[in-house]
């Protein structure tokens, strides 16, 4: 009845046999999916721990870097701060000597003045009478025609070359 061989080799497996190979092989199936399963788990811890440590060991790097910034920053401040502070004890240090000098020219000119003061008012009038009769503040209102300013011009005169009287007799010879 049967003349084909895949079709008689098909009829020879029973129900029980059929039933032995697909638990076997769903056993296979189960036991690889279980081995996957492990497997994937541990590729993922291993995964998070390298993550974790690179994490780790950025944030650490960061960490120290930061602090180096900082570290350079307050020294940089610091060192800022101290040459503020030595520029402003020398100003405050060239102040006091100028105050200082400031005093004693004070003192100095008002022992001049004080010691001149006569003959500084002296010269201070008679600049201001100079200069008020220049300018005709101080002249009378009214003056006569003969009295009244005259302009005077003074010329530069030339002085005439004059030859030694040696030079004279050598050019008759």
């Amino acid at each position: 009845m049967l003349s084909d061989p895949v079709e008689a080799a098909m009829t020879e497996i029973n129900r029980e046999e059929m039933h032995a190979r697909l638990e076997a092989s769903e056993a296979r199936v189960a036991t690889a999916a279980t081995d996957m399963r492990a497997e994937l788990k541990t590729a993922v811890t291993d995964m998070r721990g390298e993550l974790k440590s690179g994490l780790s060991g950025m944030r650490h790097d960061m960490e120290t870097g930061l602090s180096g910034m900082r570290h350079d920053m307050d020294t940089g401040l610091s060192g800022m701060r101290h040459d503020m502070e030595a520029g402003l004890s020398e100003i405050r240090a060239d102040m006091e000597r100028m105050r200082g000098s400031m005093e004693t020219m004070r003192a100095d000119i008002h022992q001049m003045f004080s010691a001149q003061t006569k003959w500084i008012v002296i010269i201070v009038f008679g600049a201001l009478a100079t200069g008020g009769t220049i300018w005709g503040f101080l002249k009378p209102s009214n003056l006569a025609p003969s009295m009244q300013s005259v302009p005077f011009v003074i010329y530069a005169q030339p002085i005439p070359a004059q030859t030694p009287p040696a030079a004279a007799s050598d050019s008759r010879l």
